[in-house]
């Protein structure tokens, strides 16, 4: 893959792009959209490195976990050389260098000492979808564990889910900080419920599709860490 480096122009269009006028529901995964961005990690000291990945869904499509296609740092810009593509990802590195870190938060306006966040944009689909994403310099972070997750009040199995027709079905997942971390339930199969909740519910009523995908994402609000997980599903 042939990587591009967007301009401060490209990135406003695609902004502009984003903003587009999206009447399908939040919970609707059979719809070309970016659902999640992860740094692996999301917080970096110096010197390690953070790798960008995205889960993207396609209308008509399965989701699938991508490399970017295309990635600028937007802020602040005198870190625009910490993003980089190489072995075929886009990584960002924090600076070993003091010097750089004590430059981008005068640019920030930040206390010394302070972490750095640094906003990376992202796009995919030839430039139809974009999306930002957060990297902490100077401290260490980690991504969320995804919690249990049940179905019908049993573990989910780690792949393929089968439910029932036109009854309530219940799923729950287990956060670590419910106090800062979010929920998000997306579905191809059926109509969601709830879907911003740890506790949601699928129904799949008669004109809904009858097989597809389930997705679960968490965010971490505080540490701006995320993960998640596929299973694909049909109702009998």
């Amino acid at each position: 893959m042939k990587p591009v480096v967007l301009s401060l122009a490209a990135l406003g269009a695609l902004v502009l792009a984003a903003c587009d006028v999206d009447f399908d529901p939040e919970w609707q995964l059979d719809h070309d959209r970016v659902v999640a961005v992860a740094a692996n990690p999301p917080g970096i000291a110096a010197g390690e490195r953070s790798e960008l990945v995205a889960l993207i869904a396609e209308k008509g499509g399965p989701v699938a976990e991508l490399v970017p296609e295309q990635a600028i740092v937007a802020s602040p810009m005198s870190l625009a050389g910490a993003l980089a593509f190489d072995g075929g990802s886009w990584v960002v590195t924090a600076p070993a260098s003091e010097e750089q870190m004590i430059a981008a938060r005068t640019e920030l306006g930040l206390m010394p000492g302070a972490p750095v966040p640094l906003v990376v944009g992202v796009s995919y689909g030839a430039g139809t979808l974009f999306a930002t994403k957060v990297v902490v310099l100077g401290v260490a972070v980690e991504n969320p564990q995804l919690g249990a997750v049940t179905v019908n009040a049993a573990e989910a199995p780690a792949t393929d889910l089968v439910v029932g027709k036109l009854v309530d079905v219940p799923m729950t997942v287990a956060l670590a900080d419910p106090e800062h971390q979010d929920v998000n339930w997306l579905t191809s199969c059926g109509t969601m419920h709830d879907f911003d909740l740890p506790q949601s519910y699928l129904r799949v009523e008669a004109e809904d599709p009858v097989e597809g995908q389930l997705v679960v994402v968490v965010r971490d609000r505080k540490t701006g860490g995320v993960a998640w997980r596929i299973w694909s599903i049909r109702a009998e």
